[in-house]
């Protein structure tokens, strides 16, 4: 299963394991953008 949000995410992983599921069976991945500087136009 994939879901998108982090708090979404929580509910979902919470629901599975109120259902009896192992935890070492879900995976979660945050994903971020990387810090850029600011951009200058010359």
């Amino acid at each position: 299963m994939l879901t998108c949000s982090p708090q979404f995410m929580n509910g979902v992983f919470d629901a599975g394991l109120a259902q009896g599921w192992p935890h070492d069976s879900m995976h979660r991945e945050y994903f971020v953008l990387p810090e850029t500087p600011d951009w200058v136009n010359h």
